[in-house]
């Protein structure tokens, strides 16, 4: 059983074929918060999920959930701590050929011995939680994209898992339901006391869920902490990201499009 519920990482290299994609990685995850990963595309995101979500084995360094050090653990203590992670993936990957309840009972009668009829009163509680459970009998192909969130959600909440992460929650919604699904982040966080780690480039989501971010630039951590201390940390990644704009070299910088200029006649 996962002890008290957050996350930290010391020394963490993550990366593919031995070469480090981000290094030096120290986190600090709060328990019982909503820790937004953010940065621009090709900085590590999906590479520091990945790894954490142990589908890929650190290149260096510990990753800790609550009391648990990864490292430490033999195949089934692995098994355990991976009952104990909830995942949203980017594109909800629900079974097209199962019931939305069907979806959500799926991993209660793969990982444990509960009884069909058990198994779907409890998927129904789960689909409730997420309102839908007037749809449960529909196909994933009958519902929006943001039910189809949502539906992914409940599943990945199955098992009552004290860490939930969420790959880019809002990708593809439009603003309302975005602003549903953002609520629904908050909800679950409230009521459950679940970890949440949420993988986004959303400005306006990051600014709603976010009680504790991580800026990734460069191969590493460019800044973490609450976001009023993130947005004011004066990293040149922070403030093109929140600003939406890239910030501009100085003019005389080499490369810069002061160099060239050619310089006045005498």
């Amino acid at each position: 059983m996962v002890g008290s519920p957050g996350i930290t990482t010391s020394g963490l290299a993550c990366g593919y074929g031995g070469r480090p994609v981000l290094s030096d990685i120290d986190l600090e995850l709060p328990a019982g918060s909503t820790t937004c990963i953010l940065g621009r595309s090709g900085c590590g995101k999906s590479t520091l999920l990945r790894t954490l979500l142990l589908l890929e084995e650190p290149l260096a360094g510990e990753i800790r959930f609550g009391n648990i050090v990864l490292s430490e653990l033999v195949a089934r203590g692995l098994d355990d701590l991976r009952r104990s992670i909830g995942v949203l993936f980017q594109g909800s990957a629900l079974f097209n050929s199962m019931t939305l309840l069907e979806n959500v009972a799926f991993p209660l009668l793969e990982s444990t011995r509960v009884a069909h009829d058990l198994a779907r009163d409890l998927a129904l509680l789960k689909l409730d939680l997420v309102g839908l459970s007037p749809f449960a009998h529909y196909l994933p192909a009958a519902v929006s994209g943001g039910m189809r969130k949502r539906c992914g959600i409940a599943r990945a909440l199955a098992l009552d898992p004290p860490f939930l992460f969420l790959d880019e929650p809002n990708a593809g919604l439009d603003p309302i339901t975005s602003a549903e699904i953002d609520r629904l982040v908050i909800e679950i966080k409230e009521t459950l006391g679940t970890t949440i780690v949420v993988v986004t480039h959303e400005v306006r989501s990051i600014e709603t869920i976010g009680d504790h971010l991580v800026m990734l630039s460069n191969g590493g951590v460019a800044a973490q902490g609450r976001p009023d201390v993130i947005r004011v940390s004066g990293h040149p990644a922070v403030t093109e990201f929140f600003a939406r704009r890239p910030v501009p070299p100085p003019s005389n910088a080499a490369g810069g499009l002061g160099s060239l200029l050619l310089p006045p006649e005498e």
